[in-house]
């Protein structure tokens, strides 16, 4: 009974350690192991080295704060979930796949730096979007 506790215990805090680090993300990611969020992943403008890298699938989607708000997009897994850019900017450090399940709520700036943006064939217009070469 009590190693059944202290496993339960042990997992209650991982998932409360995972919960804090999807509300208020700086470098959210793995490079060893596919790591998945439902949970939208929030980026504050207060961090000037928010990113996402490696193995990390966003099923939940992503949020810039705001316009003044940076992220850098390193990571081989589609982006699923809703988009909220802000008006911030992401700069591709790899190529980026949206899924067909993503609901785009305003978006901001993409530098590509020679990436591709791969968007799905029911996407038929973008609201806002500045896509710059870099």
């Amino acid at each position: 009974m009590k190693a059944k506790i202290n496993i339960l215990l042990g997992c209650l805090f991982g998932i409360a350690c995972l919960h804090q680090s999807i509300i208020q993300a700086k470098a959210v990611g793995n490079n060893t192991a596919v790591f998945e969020t439902l949970s939208p992943i929030f980026f504050p403008a207060a961090d000037s080295n928010n990113s996402m890298y490696g193995f990390v699938h966003p099923i939940g989607g992503f949020t810039l704060e705001n316009a003044s708000t940076s992220c850098t997009f390193n990571t081989v897994m589609p982006v699923s979930g809703t988009i909220k850019m802000n008006g911030g900017t992401l700069y591709l450090l790899q190529d980026m796949t949206i899924s067909n399940t993503v609901q785009l709520d305003g978006l901001g700036a993409i530098y590509g730096n020679n990436h591709t943006l791969y968007l799905p064939e029911t996407v038929t217009a973008l609201p806002n979007l500045s896509l710059k070469r870099s």
